[in-house]
């Protein structure tokens, strides 16, 4: 990807359909740009296979196997310990986003 990069060092995304398409490239990009990425789809293979290619590549990465619920990803994301707890408010924004428009 030429001229295209920014820093992201010190941040968390949360990424949901990572398992593939653009979920899986938005993924990668995040990481190749410095931010811990949390993975999340119903597909925990192609997760593990994911965060493998993340970390192989220098980065960090967790995969969690969820649908797009508030009710099932929030507390894996706060029992992980992946998130400080400066960001659970934003992640629990994000998830309800997420459970609202998920069909």
């Amino acid at each position: 990807m030429t001229g295209f990069s920014f820093d992201l060092s010190g941040r968390v995304a949360f990424v949901t359909g990572a398992s593939s398409g653009l979920g899986r490239r938005f993924a990668l990009i995040l990481a190749a740009s410095g931010a811990k990425v949390v993975i999340g789809a119903r597909r925990i293979a192609l997760l593990e296979t994911l965060a493998g290619e993340i970390v192989a590549a220098g980065g960090e990465a967790l995969p969690v196997e969820l649908d797009a619920s508030f009710r099932q990803a929030l507390p894996i994301l706060e029992t992980g310990r992946f998130l400080d707890e400066r960001d659970m408010p934003g992640a629990r924004t994000v998830l309800r986003a997420a459970a609202l428009t998920y069909v």
